[in-house]
This record gives C-alpha cells, sequence and structure tokens, in this order.
C-alpha cells in the first residue's frame, strides 16, 4: 500500500519517518509538510493522492498552540488546519475510497469526571483548540473509512514541547513552577508512531474503524511529569516547583483531568508501556543524539 504522512515536520512526523527508516517495512510511506502540501487547499490533497497512487492517509498536520490558539487573530488558522483541512483530507478519501486516520486529543473532553473517558463519552472542549479538534473529528465522519486517535500530552525529542522547554530550564538551572492539579498522561510521540505504523504493517485496518484512545500506561499530574525530567536527569528534584492551577493563569483553560481510557487497543497485539518507562527512552535518545533544545 502507498500511505501517506502529513505533518512530516512536526514531532509525531519525525518520530513516524524515523520509524520507518529503523523498521523493515512493507508499504511505501510518502512524508509531506505544508510546503510540499497545503491540506487547507483540496486541490492540492487531489493532485497529491492521484499522481502517488495513496491508498492511506494518516493526518499527522495540527495547529497545536494551546496558547495562542485563544487569540482571536490565530482563529482562521486554528480552524483552517484543524477543520478545514481535515474536511479536505475526509472528502478527498470518500471520494476515492481510501482510509483516512486522524489524531485527535485528549482536550476534547471538558475534565470533569475523575475516571478515564472512554470513545463514547460526550466531548465537551472548554478551550479553543479543543473545539477545533472536536470539529475536526466530526469532520472525519464524511469518510465511511476512518479511524480517530485521541492522544494525550505528546512530547519527544523533536520540535518545541513540553519535555524540551522543561529540559532546558532545567539545564539552566532555573526554578520553574508547574501545576500539580491537571492530571492525564504523558505519551512519548515515538510510541505513537510505532503504534500506527504497527497496525498499517501488521493488521488490516479496515477491520478497525471509529474512535481510539492511544497514550502511554499510567497518569500523572504536569508537576509529576516535569519532577522526573529533572530527576532521571540530574538524580534529583532541585528546580521543579509544584503549583496549583489557581496561581497559574493561562489564557486557554485546560482539562483537569483527561486521562484516556484504552480498552479498544485489546483489538490489536501491540504492548503498551509505563509513561516513565517511555520518558526514560526519550531522554537516552535525546542526550545520545544531542537534539538542540529548540530544534
Amino acid at each position: 500500500m502507498r500511505i501517506l504522512i502529513t505533518g512530516a515536520n512536526g514531532q509525531l512526523g519525525q518520530c513516524f519517518i524515523n520509524e520507518v527508516m529503523r523498521q523493515e517495512v512493507k508499504n511505501d510511506y510518502y512524508f509531506t509538510d505544508v510546503l510540499d502540501l497545503d491540506i487547507t487547499e483540496k486541490k492540492s490533497i487531489e493532485n497529491y493522492v492521484t499522481e502517488k497512487g495513496i491508498d492511506i492517509i494518516v493526518n499527522c498536520a495540527a495547529y497545536t498552540n494551546v496558547e495562542k490558539a485563544e487569540e482571536v487573530s490565530e482563529k482562521d488558522k486554528v480552524y483552517g488546519i484543524n477543520c478545514r483541512g481535515v474536511q479536505n483530507l475526509a472528502e478527498v478519501c470518500s471520494d476515492r475510497e481510501l482510509f483516512l486516520i486522524q489524531i485527535s486529543t485528549d482536550f476534547v473532553f471538558n475534565g470533569d469526571k475523575n475516571t478515564p473517558y472512554d470513545e463514547n463519552d460526550a466531548c465537551t472542549p472548554i478551550n479553543m483548540y479543543g473545539w477545533s479538534k472536536y470539529f475536526g473529528e466530526n469532520e472525519t465522519f464524511w469518510c465511511e473509512n476512518h479511524m480517530i486517535i485521541r492522544t494525550a500530552w505528546l512530547y519527544s525529542e523533536y520540535g518545541n514541547n513540553f519535555f524540551k522547554t522543561m529540559l532546558k530550564r532545567i539545564n539552566e538551572h532555573t526554578d520553574t513552577t508547574v501545576v500539580s492539579d491537571q492530571i492525564g498522561t504523558p505519551t512519548y510521540a515515538r510510541d505513537l508512531a510505532r503504534f500506527i505504523l504497527f497496525i498499517l504493517e501488521n493488521d488490516n485496518i479496515y477491520e478497525h474503524k471509529g474512535i481510539y484512545h492511544f497514550t502511554n500506561q499510567g497518569c500523572a499530574s504536569w508537576y509529576d511529569f516535569a519532577a522526573s525530567i529533572e530527576k532521571f536527569t540530574t538524580s534529583k528534584i532541585e528546580y521543579i516547583k509544584p503549583c496549583l492551577s489557581k496561581f497559574y493563569l493561562t489564557l486557554a483553560e485546560r482539562p483537569k483531568y483527561s486521562v484516556l481510557g484504552k480498552e479498544r487497543l485489546n483489538e490489536f497485539d501491540f504492548k503498551q508501556r509505563h509513561w516513565m518507562e517511555a520518558l526514560c527512552e526519550c531522554i537516552d535518545n535525546y542526550e545520545k543524539n544531542n537534539y538542540g533544545i529548540n530544534e
């Protein structure tokens, strides 16, 4: 099969590229970013999939800056990428009977629960980013052959993300307060890439449609995550300090609890691992390859 991965310059896309290079794969993979293929331009998608003979699209392209998404000036860009772009992909896939994998987020939930959200729980986002991704999920349904994968708290050695921000501040010996009352699951983007690649290489994807949740195992607060980064890199916790959300004001409201239940993953013979184990690999990969903090 010929598989298109959009958003290749993002952290998930880069992890996907790395995993395809590391493994023996039977499918052909095509990686694009906005300069190669703008998903907000439907005609460009049509031309690309026709020229390359694409069978499956994995949409890793997204507007992910949760804070900036709250700015009025960003509204068109946020919804252009996260909604209209997804609609374009879904319509093209529907017209050509292709399969679409759409990556979504825990932020489609409001965080009022205190038990893991399952795939059928009602979506009531509380910030602009969450709403844009929820509307993007709805656009995915234009395509009969689809899979929506919700994930959470993605990080990696690539790009700009919480892991690299904390690592930079720790390396600079800067005291940093991190909220301790927002609970979710840190998820290594490489593990998500491995899961998607596993499905594409080893399973009949047409037997697995609908919404799935994928994160690493376990749960943590943002403070737990940050403190673990410091602990695993310096053997002590010195610069990371806890605080409550009410003392850390942000433009975007965040869910207080957004742990995702993952029962549907039992359909796959794929081993999940705890977020702390995944974090250790990410730190090891970062240190071995000397990735730049602002890469």
